[in-house]
Protein backbone atom coordinates (compact mmCIF):
# COMPACT_ATOMS: atom_id res chain seq x y z
CA UNK A 1 0.00 0.00 0.00
CA UNK A 2 1.41 3.46 -0.72
CA UNK A 3 1.89 5.87 2.34
CA UNK A 4 0.40 8.85 1.80
CA UNK A 5 2.20 11.51 4.02
CA UNK A 6 -0.96 14.18 5.55
CA UNK A 7 0.03 17.38 6.25
CA UNK A 8 1.05 18.98 9.77
CA UNK A 9 -1.29 21.57 10.65
CA UNK A 10 0.23 24.81 12.61
CA UNK A 11 -0.13 24.92 16.16
CA UNK A 12 -3.35 27.64 16.50
CA UNK A 13 -6.19 28.73 18.97
CA UNK A 14 -8.65 29.14 16.41
CA UNK A 15 -9.31 27.80 12.78
CA UNK A 16 -11.73 30.54 12.06
CA UNK A 17 -8.94 32.07 9.57
CA UNK A 18 -8.63 31.69 5.76
CA UNK A 19 -4.77 30.21 6.67
CA UNK A 20 -6.44 27.38 8.72
CA UNK A 21 -9.25 27.21 7.00
CA UNK A 22 -7.19 26.07 3.98
CA UNK A 23 -5.44 24.01 5.87
CA UNK A 24 -8.20 22.04 7.55
CA UNK A 25 -9.51 21.69 3.36
CA UNK A 26 -6.45 20.34 2.12
CA UNK A 27 -6.12 18.12 5.28
CA UNK A 28 -10.17 16.50 4.24
CA UNK A 29 -9.00 16.42 0.44
CA UNK A 30 -6.20 13.79 1.72
CA UNK A 31 -8.32 11.92 3.75
CA UNK A 32 -10.92 11.36 1.39
CA UNK A 33 -8.34 9.80 -0.91
CA UNK A 34 -7.35 7.57 1.95
CA UNK A 35 -10.70 6.02 2.95
CA UNK A 36 -11.11 4.38 -0.15
CA UNK A 37 -7.95 2.87 0.30
CA UNK A 38 -8.99 1.39 3.49
CA UNK A 39 -12.10 0.48 2.12
CA UNK A 40 -10.60 -2.01 -0.91
CA UNK A 41 -8.94 -3.79 1.51
CA UNK A 42 -9.51 -7.71 0.48
CA UNK A 43 -11.60 -10.32 2.19
CA UNK A 44 -9.39 -12.80 3.91
CA UNK A 45 -10.54 -15.87 2.21
CA UNK A 46 -11.31 -17.46 5.79
CA UNK A 47 -13.51 -14.90 6.02
CA UNK A 48 -15.46 -15.88 3.01
CA UNK A 49 -16.56 -19.13 4.22
CA UNK A 50 -18.24 -17.31 7.50
CA UNK A 51 -19.42 -14.28 5.79
CA UNK A 52 -23.16 -14.74 5.83
CA UNK A 53 -26.23 -16.87 7.16
CA UNK A 54 -27.73 -17.98 3.95
CA UNK A 55 -26.73 -22.16 4.16
CA UNK A 56 -23.95 -22.83 2.13
CA UNK A 57 -23.85 -25.86 -0.58
CA UNK A 58 -20.94 -28.77 -0.20
CA UNK A 59 -19.94 -31.76 -1.76
CA UNK A 60 -17.87 -34.15 -0.14
CA UNK A 61 -16.26 -37.35 -2.20
CA UNK A 62 -14.69 -39.79 -0.25
CA UNK A 63 -14.33 -43.69 0.24
CA UNK A 64 -17.01 -43.35 3.06
CA UNK A 65 -16.83 -47.00 4.05
CA UNK A 66 -13.11 -46.83 4.61
CA UNK A 67 -13.63 -44.12 6.37
CA UNK A 68 -16.29 -45.42 8.81
CA UNK A 69 -14.71 -48.72 9.29
CA UNK A 70 -11.43 -46.70 10.30
CA UNK A 71 -13.18 -43.81 12.34
CA UNK A 72 -11.59 -44.45 15.65
CA UNK A 73 -8.32 -44.32 14.43
CA UNK A 74 -8.08 -40.27 15.16
CA UNK A 75 -4.42 -39.71 13.56
CA UNK A 76 -5.47 -41.13 9.86
CA UNK A 77 -6.62 -38.88 7.45
CA UNK A 78 -8.28 -39.66 4.11
CA UNK A 79 -8.23 -38.20 0.78
CA UNK A 80 -11.46 -36.41 -0.36
CA UNK A 81 -12.69 -33.84 -3.15
CA UNK A 82 -14.55 -30.68 -1.67
CA UNK A 83 -16.77 -28.54 -4.07
CA UNK A 84 -18.68 -25.77 -2.92
CA UNK A 85 -20.33 -22.17 -4.37
CA UNK A 86 -20.28 -19.33 -1.82
CA UNK A 87 -21.55 -16.55 -2.95
CA UNK A 88 -20.69 -15.55 -6.24
CA UNK A 89 -17.61 -17.75 -6.19
CA UNK A 90 -17.14 -21.66 -6.58
CA UNK A 91 -14.46 -23.82 -4.76
CA UNK A 92 -13.09 -26.88 -5.68
CA UNK A 93 -9.94 -28.34 -3.96
CA UNK A 94 -8.42 -31.84 -3.15
CA UNK A 95 -8.07 -32.21 0.69
CA UNK A 96 -7.86 -34.06 3.40
CA UNK A 97 -10.51 -35.39 6.01
CA UNK A 98 -10.19 -37.29 9.18
CA UNK A 99 -12.80 -38.42 12.15
CA UNK A 100 -12.98 -36.30 15.20
CA UNK A 101 -14.43 -36.05 18.38
CA UNK A 102 -14.39 -38.14 21.41
CA UNK A 103 -18.19 -39.12 22.17
CA UNK A 104 -19.73 -38.62 18.72
CA UNK A 105 -16.51 -40.14 16.88
CA UNK A 106 -16.97 -43.68 19.10
CA UNK A 107 -21.50 -43.14 19.13
CA UNK A 108 -22.53 -41.67 16.22
CA UNK A 109 -22.96 -44.01 12.17
CA UNK A 110 -21.03 -40.43 10.85
CA UNK A 111 -18.85 -38.55 13.19
CA UNK A 112 -18.15 -35.25 12.90
CA UNK A 113 -15.13 -34.20 10.42
CA UNK A 114 -12.05 -32.25 10.28
CA UNK A 115 -11.51 -30.89 6.75
CA UNK A 116 -7.88 -29.97 6.51
CA UNK A 117 -7.57 -27.55 3.24
CA UNK A 118 -3.62 -26.54 4.22
CA UNK A 119 -1.72 -29.02 1.51
CA UNK A 120 -4.58 -28.24 -1.14
CA UNK A 121 -3.32 -27.21 -4.78
CA UNK A 122 -5.10 -24.19 -4.56
CA UNK A 123 -3.47 -21.53 -3.09
CA UNK A 124 -6.37 -19.31 -1.49
CA UNK A 125 -7.93 -22.40 -0.30
CA UNK A 126 -4.69 -22.99 2.07
CA UNK A 127 -5.23 -20.33 4.04
CA UNK A 128 -8.58 -21.89 5.17
CA UNK A 129 -6.53 -24.54 7.24
CA UNK A 130 -7.95 -27.06 9.26
CA UNK A 131 -12.09 -26.37 9.42
CA UNK A 132 -14.15 -28.73 12.13
CA UNK A 133 -17.62 -29.78 10.53
CA UNK A 134 -20.41 -30.89 12.62
CA UNK A 135 -22.31 -33.87 10.98
CA UNK A 136 -25.63 -35.24 11.38
CA UNK A 137 -24.46 -37.84 13.64
CA UNK A 138 -27.45 -40.67 12.94
CA UNK A 139 -29.45 -41.22 9.75
CA UNK A 140 -32.75 -39.81 11.00
CA UNK A 141 -33.97 -36.34 10.43
CA UNK A 142 -34.61 -36.06 13.53
CA UNK A 143 -31.06 -36.02 14.40
CA UNK A 144 -30.67 -32.95 11.99
CA UNK A 145 -32.96 -31.23 14.08
CA UNK A 146 -30.29 -31.57 16.85
CA UNK A 147 -27.40 -30.52 14.44
CA UNK A 148 -29.37 -27.51 13.92
CA UNK A 149 -30.21 -26.86 17.30
CA UNK A 150 -26.63 -26.95 18.52
CA UNK A 151 -25.96 -24.30 14.85
CA UNK A 152 -27.79 -21.71 16.39
CA UNK A 153 -26.35 -21.97 20.17
CA UNK A 154 -22.96 -20.95 18.68
CA UNK A 155 -24.83 -17.81 16.61
CA UNK A 156 -26.67 -17.21 20.03
CA UNK A 157 -23.03 -16.29 21.62
CA UNK A 158 -22.53 -14.71 18.58
CA UNK A 159 -25.06 -12.37 19.68
CA UNK A 160 -23.70 -11.76 23.12
CA UNK A 161 -20.11 -11.77 21.77
CA UNK A 162 -17.76 -11.20 18.85
CA UNK A 163 -15.21 -13.50 21.09
CA UNK A 164 -16.81 -16.70 19.96
CA UNK A 165 -16.67 -19.41 17.36
CA UNK A 166 -18.04 -18.37 14.17
CA UNK A 167 -20.21 -20.86 12.55
CA UNK A 168 -21.70 -21.61 9.35
CA UNK A 169 -24.75 -23.75 7.83
CA UNK A 170 -25.23 -25.64 4.88
CA UNK A 171 -26.38 -28.89 3.11
CA UNK A 172 -23.79 -31.50 3.06
CA UNK A 173 -23.99 -34.00 0.21
CA UNK A 174 -21.89 -36.97 0.90
CA UNK A 175 -20.71 -38.87 -2.11
CA UNK A 176 -18.83 -41.95 -2.03
CA UNK A 177 -15.55 -42.18 -4.60
CA UNK A 178 -16.59 -45.87 -5.14
CA UNK A 179 -19.94 -45.30 -6.20
CA UNK A 180 -21.21 -48.29 -3.78
CA UNK A 181 -23.66 -45.97 -1.97
CA UNK A 182 -26.14 -43.82 -2.62
CA UNK A 183 -25.02 -39.84 -2.07
CA UNK A 184 -26.95 -38.47 1.10
CA UNK A 185 -27.59 -34.76 1.88
CA UNK A 186 -27.74 -33.61 5.44
CA UNK A 187 -28.09 -30.24 7.29
CA UNK A 188 -24.25 -29.64 9.08
CA UNK A 189 -22.31 -26.46 9.97
CA UNK A 190 -18.46 -25.36 9.79
CA UNK A 191 -17.25 -24.31 12.70
CA UNK A 192 -13.77 -21.65 12.33
CA UNK A 193 -10.48 -22.80 13.73
CA UNK A 194 -9.18 -21.88 17.09
CA UNK A 195 -6.03 -20.06 15.11
CA UNK A 196 -8.96 -17.66 12.95
CA UNK A 197 -10.74 -17.09 15.86
CA UNK A 198 -7.47 -16.01 18.10
CA UNK A 199 -5.94 -13.30 14.65
CA UNK A 200 -9.88 -11.70 14.61
CA UNK A 201 -8.76 -10.67 18.25
CA UNK A 202 -4.99 -10.18 18.39
CA UNK A 203 -4.48 -13.40 20.63
CA UNK A 204 -2.98 -16.30 20.88
CA UNK A 205 -4.50 -19.65 22.09
CA UNK A 206 -3.07 -21.33 25.39
CA UNK A 207 -2.40 -24.97 25.27
CA UNK A 208 -1.63 -27.57 27.17
CA UNK A 209 -1.76 -25.25 30.21
CA UNK A 210 -3.93 -25.68 33.50
CA UNK A 211 -5.48 -22.03 34.44
CA UNK A 212 -7.78 -22.14 36.94
CA UNK A 213 -11.49 -21.37 36.29
CA UNK A 214 -10.94 -17.83 38.44
CA UNK A 215 -7.75 -17.11 36.75
CA UNK A 216 -9.48 -16.40 33.21
CA UNK A 217 -10.93 -13.00 32.53
CA UNK A 218 -13.48 -12.36 34.85
CA UNK A 219 -16.26 -10.18 33.34
CA UNK A 220 -16.18 -12.89 30.33
CA UNK A 221 -15.95 -15.89 32.27
CA UNK A 222 -19.23 -14.79 34.39
CA UNK A 223 -21.00 -14.22 30.78
CA UNK A 224 -19.85 -17.53 29.50
CA UNK A 225 -21.31 -19.12 33.00
CA UNK A 226 -24.54 -17.87 32.55
CA UNK A 227 -24.77 -18.64 28.97
CA UNK A 228 -23.96 -22.17 30.14
CA UNK A 229 -26.72 -22.37 32.28
CA UNK A 230 -28.93 -20.71 29.81
CA UNK A 231 -27.95 -23.63 27.34
CA UNK A 232 -28.23 -25.87 30.26
CA UNK A 233 -24.82 -27.25 29.68
CA UNK A 234 -23.17 -28.69 32.42
CA UNK A 235 -20.08 -30.42 30.05
CA UNK A 236 -17.70 -28.07 30.54
CA UNK A 237 -14.54 -27.34 32.23
CA UNK A 238 -11.56 -24.86 32.30
CA UNK A 239 -8.87 -26.62 34.25
CA UNK A 240 -9.47 -29.42 32.14
CA UNK A 241 -9.20 -27.83 28.52
CA UNK A 242 -13.01 -29.49 28.35
CA UNK A 243 -14.81 -27.34 25.56
CA UNK A 244 -13.32 -24.73 26.17
CA UNK A 245 -10.68 -23.00 24.12
CA UNK A 246 -8.19 -20.48 25.73
CA UNK A 247 -7.00 -17.18 24.07
CA UNK A 248 -4.70 -14.63 25.15
CA UNK A 249 -5.01 -11.42 24.29
CA UNK A 250 -1.39 -10.04 23.06
CA UNK A 251 -2.08 -6.66 25.10
CA UNK A 252 -0.05 -6.06 28.77
CA UNK A 253 -3.12 -4.61 30.30
CA UNK A 254 -4.83 -7.92 29.49
CA UNK A 255 -3.17 -10.53 32.03
CA UNK A 256 -6.16 -12.92 32.26
CA UNK A 257 -7.22 -15.64 29.31
CA UNK A 258 -10.88 -15.26 27.82
CA UNK A 259 -12.30 -19.18 28.25
CA UNK A 260 -14.03 -19.67 24.81
CA UNK A 261 -16.79 -22.07 25.01
CA UNK A 262 -17.65 -25.12 22.17
CA UNK A 263 -19.46 -28.07 21.43
CA UNK A 264 -23.01 -27.45 22.74
CA UNK A 265 -24.75 -31.03 22.07
CA UNK A 266 -24.89 -32.15 25.13
CA UNK A 267 -26.86 -29.11 26.94
CA UNK A 268 -30.99 -28.87 27.50
CA UNK A 269 -31.56 -27.02 24.79
CA UNK A 270 -30.46 -29.20 22.21
CA UNK A 271 -31.65 -32.14 24.11
CA UNK A 272 -29.76 -34.91 22.13
CA UNK A 273 -30.76 -38.26 23.14
CA UNK A 274 -27.18 -39.61 24.10
CA UNK A 275 -26.65 -36.44 25.86
CA UNK A 276 -26.90 -37.50 29.96
CA UNK A 277 -25.32 -35.50 32.70
CA UNK A 278 -22.76 -36.60 35.19
CA UNK A 279 -24.33 -38.40 37.58
CA UNK A 280 -22.36 -36.32 40.16
CA UNK A 281 -23.94 -33.20 39.36
CA UNK A 282 -27.02 -34.42 41.17
CA UNK A 283 -29.42 -34.08 37.70
CA UNK A 284 -31.87 -35.91 36.41
CA UNK A 285 -31.52 -34.87 32.82
CA UNK A 286 -29.96 -32.40 30.63
CA UNK A 287 -32.94 -30.24 30.57
CA UNK A 288 -32.73 -29.25 34.13
CA UNK A 289 -30.48 -26.73 34.49
CA UNK A 290 -27.62 -26.14 37.27
CA UNK A 291 -25.25 -23.02 37.45
CA UNK A 292 -21.51 -24.37 37.44
CA UNK A 293 -19.94 -21.06 37.57
CA UNK A 294 -18.40 -19.14 40.67
CA UNK A 295 -19.58 -16.46 42.61
CA UNK A 296 -20.06 -13.39 41.86
CA UNK A 297 -21.24 -9.88 42.83
CA UNK A 298 -24.67 -8.62 42.95
CA UNK A 299 -23.49 -6.09 40.42
CA UNK A 300 -21.84 -8.58 38.21
CA UNK A 301 -24.45 -11.08 37.83
CA UNK A 302 -26.60 -7.76 36.86
CA UNK A 303 -24.87 -7.01 34.20
CA UNK A 304 -24.36 -10.47 32.92
CA UNK A 305 -28.76 -10.57 33.09
CA UNK A 306 -28.90 -6.85 31.48
CA UNK A 307 -27.36 -8.21 28.49
CA UNK A 308 -29.38 -11.22 27.82
CA UNK A 309 -32.62 -9.18 28.31
CA UNK A 310 -30.88 -6.57 26.11
CA UNK A 311 -30.52 -9.26 23.51
CA UNK A 312 -33.48 -10.97 24.46
CA UNK A 313 -35.09 -10.04 20.54
CA UNK A 314 -32.78 -11.02 18.58
CA UNK A 315 -31.75 -14.67 20.80
CA UNK A 316 -35.32 -15.48 20.01
CA UNK A 317 -35.59 -14.31 16.58
CA UNK A 318 -32.72 -16.68 15.54
CA UNK A 319 -34.97 -19.53 16.51
CA UNK A 320 -37.63 -18.49 15.19
CA UNK A 321 -36.52 -17.12 11.83
CA UNK A 322 -34.84 -20.97 11.49
CA UNK A 323 -37.17 -22.15 9.08
CA UNK A 324 -35.42 -25.39 8.50
CA UNK A 325 -36.47 -26.06 12.22
CA UNK A 326 -39.20 -28.36 12.56
CA UNK A 327 -42.32 -26.74 14.71
CA UNK A 328 -41.69 -28.92 17.20
CA UNK A 329 -38.32 -28.25 18.11
CA UNK A 330 -38.41 -24.64 17.46
CA UNK A 331 -41.39 -24.72 20.22
CA UNK A 332 -38.68 -26.68 22.48
CA UNK A 333 -36.24 -24.14 22.32
CA UNK A 334 -38.60 -21.33 23.19
CA UNK A 335 -39.71 -23.21 25.76
CA UNK A 336 -36.70 -23.76 27.52
CA UNK A 337 -35.42 -20.04 26.60
CA UNK A 338 -38.77 -18.99 28.29
CA UNK A 339 -37.45 -20.90 31.59
CA UNK A 340 -33.97 -19.13 31.70
CA UNK A 341 -35.37 -15.51 31.14
CA UNK A 342 -38.07 -16.37 33.81
CA UNK A 343 -35.10 -16.62 36.41
CA UNK A 344 -32.65 -13.51 35.11
CA UNK A 345 -35.72 -11.41 35.09
CA UNK A 346 -37.14 -12.23 38.52
CA UNK A 347 -33.91 -10.75 40.75
CA UNK A 348 -35.00 -13.02 44.00
CA UNK A 349 -35.50 -16.42 41.48
CA UNK A 350 -32.21 -15.21 39.81
CA UNK A 351 -30.52 -14.98 43.41
CA UNK A 352 -31.84 -18.19 44.47
CA UNK A 353 -31.41 -20.48 41.31
CA UNK A 354 -27.72 -18.97 40.24
CA UNK A 355 -25.87 -16.61 42.45
CA UNK A 356 -26.63 -18.74 45.40
CA UNK A 357 -25.64 -22.06 44.02
CA UNK A 358 -22.42 -20.63 42.80
CA UNK A 359 -18.97 -22.98 43.66
CA UNK A 360 -17.24 -21.43 45.66
CA UNK A 361 -19.09 -20.31 48.16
Amino acid sequence: MKTIMVPRLPKVTSFNTPKNVAWLTLLLGVLAHVTPIIAQEPIPEIRKLFLGDDPIEVTLTYDIKKLLKNKYEEEDYWPASFSSKIGEEEFQASIRIQPRGNFRRKNCFMPPLRLNFKKCEQGEMKSWGKVKLVTHCKASKTFEQYVLKEYLSYKMFNVLSDMSFQVRLGRFTYVDSLQKRKPITKWGFLIEQTKHLAERHNAIELEEVVVNTQETNRKFMTLVSVFQYFLGNTDWSVPALHNIKLLKIQDFKENAPYAIPYDFDYSGIVNAPYAIPNESLGIKTVRERLFRGYGRSEAEFQAVYDLFIEKKSELYALVENCEHLEKFHRNEVIQYMDSFYEIVENPKLAKRRIADSSRGR
